[in-house]
């Protein structure tokens, strides 16, 4: 889950993997399916989000996929 700046959740909702929040948005439900966008106050689903990863350039994605194979040759999950 990756939560912006101001991005806050009122409490009892079950967010799924990869979530992200947009800045200054107000979660008040659950997202339980995962992978999507949340814009807004209250937050709604703006764009389903497939792959994070997809959208790295450069040397944040250079940085990630290090990251990714130290922990493959590490034998983290």
């Amino acid at each position: 889950m990756l939560l912006s700046t101001g991005a806050k959740i009122t409490g009892g909702e079950v967010l799924g993997d990869h979530i992200v929040v947009a800045a200054n948005s107000v979660v008040t439900k659950s997202f339980p399916e995962g992978k999507v966008l949340l814009v807004g106050m209250p937050a709604v689903k703006k764009a389903d989000r497939s792959d994070n990863y997809s959208l790295l350039k450069g040397e944040s994605k250079r940085r990630v996929n290090a990251i990714e194979n130290l922990k493959i040759k590490m034998g983290i999950e």
